[in-house]
């Protein structure tokens, strides 16, 4: 029988902090934030609220921390995407992959959290940063996606005009499904990303 490996206090901090926002991630999603509770969180992480709160004194900092561990999650999700199978990632095989991340349904968590932020100034203060960090995260993606376009004038507005269309058509297909109509727009973006500078 191989020895017991200890794991460092650090570690042990690390795996619990993830355990939270897991669990605080999957509560959001289940509950929304109108009915999220730290509690709930707690009972989807499996740790106590003594734990809970020893890492985040809050409701709202556990909130925030939760969104920022989605984000990157659904970073994580792009990148597994975009790289499955064979041969280079072309701007249809990015388009597709991050329409899937569109299409989570983690994602409303964040749409939820937006809309809330409009009039919970704590709320949105914290997400300012976790937001900022998502979009240089995205656009320093592109650069590397899309090399082509990198230098262009207007390469944030033409990746801005990518993700809001997704945003929108996501929103909407929230209530709605319309995969015709999804899939039109995915062939118009892909045709706008490969479209080359003049």
């Amino acid at each position: 029988m191989p020895p017991l490996v200890r794991r460092t206090q650090a570690e042990r901090r690390e795996t619990t902090q993830r355990a939270i926002l897991e669990g605080a991630a999957r509560a959001l999603e289940e509950v929304g934030y109108n009915n999220f509770t730290t509690a709930f969180a707690c009972e989807k992480a499996g740790v106590s609220q003594g734990a809970l709160f020893r890492y985040f004194p809050t409701k709202n900092a556990l909130v925030v921390a939760a969104a920022g561990h989605i984000f990157a999650e659904l970073r994580n999700s792009f990148g597994t995407q975009l790289f499955k199978g064979k041969g280079r990632p072309t701007e249809a095989k990015a388009i597709a992959a991050l329409w899937d991340v569109f299409c989570s349904p983690t994602l409303r968590v964040i749409y939820e959290l937006y809309c809330a932020a409009a009039t919970e100034p704590e709320l949105a203060e914290g997400l300012k940063p976790i937001v900022d960090e998502h979009t240089e995260a995205t656009r320093a993606a592109a650069t590397l996606l899309f090399p082509a376009h990198a230098e262009e004038k207007n390469f944030h507005a033409l990746i801005d005009m990518v993700l809001f269309s997704m945003q929108g058509a996501s929103l909407q297909f929230c209530a709605r499904r319309e995969p015709t109509r999804g899939r039109a727009l995915l062939e118009f973006l892909v045709g706008a990303v490969e479209a080359k500078p003049e």
